[in-house]
């Protein structure tokens, strides 16, 4: 689920939720509920067009009003957030690629070390043959690639490891895979990649998709396989 389609299950909840208050309210009993503290105790009052009754001895009754306040509250924060959530879906722009990026074939790719990129499947040289087993596999169910393709974050330029069109919707993914895990300094400069991810609203398992070599530098095909199936077919 992308950011895009929870919002609008959220916006959706919100709206059945002010519906259903709404109609509460309107079998809820008549008049403010008003308080008094006196001697450690609190008494219940109705007010109704500037008379007050005591609500003493009248429990049942308490209990309604304070229902109602409750739905009152809640009804004044779902109004609240509903307005919110549709100017945010007015202007949500989505930070992953557009279709239209997806079909530019002259997007830049990532030249840093080339020389690195020693492993070959498909014509595409990649970096490590752990990024090579997830392009085989994605290969294998005819999921749409690209591999270190350039895009925005925070206003510059980063090159996910594979940015991935999901077949059923379309919907885009980043794929980062880690491959050093015994490495201190590669591990932090990691998390601050998923931070940085995270703070562009591209969050892990929503849209982003992470993965890890062992300790001894292998990789699990039968674990890659697993979160593809998962997650995007």
């Amino acid at each position: 689920m992308n950011y895009r389609e929870s919002t609008e299950m959220q916006l959706d909840f919100l709206r059945r939720k002010e519906k259903q208050l709404s109609e509460l309210l309107i079998l809820a009993p008549g008049g403010k509920l008003e308080r008094k503290n006196a001697h450690g105790n609190i008494y219940y009052y109705v007010n109704q067009n500037g008379k007050r009754s005591s609500l003493f001895g009248k429990q049942q009754l308490v209990k309604r009003y304070l229902h109602k306040e409750r739905c009152e509250k809640q009804l004044a924060s779902v109004k609240n957030d509903i307005p919110i959530l549709e100017r945010v879906l007015r202007q949500y722009q989505p930070i992953l690629p557009s279709d239209n990026w997806w079909d530019d074939r002259e997007q830049e790719q990532n030249c840093y070390k080339t020389e690195d990129k020693r492993n070959l499947y498909k014509g595409v040289y990649y970096r490590s043959k752990s990024e090579m087993v997830i392009a085989s596999l994605l290969s294998s169910y005819d999921i749409e690639f690209k591999y270190e393709a350039s895009m925005e974050v925070n206003g510059r330029q980063v090159y996910p490891d594979f940015i991935i069109k999901r077949p059923r919707d379309g919907n885009v993914f980043i794929w980062e895979h880690f491959g050093m895990v015994t490495d201190d300094r590669y591990l932090k400069k990691a998390f601050r990649k998923l931070e940085e991810y995270h703070h562009c609203g591209i969050d892990l398992w929503d849209q982003l998709l992470i993965s890890f070599d062992q300790k001894d530098g292998g990789i699990s095909a039968d674990g890659i396989d697993k979160m593809i199936r998962t997650f995007l077919l």
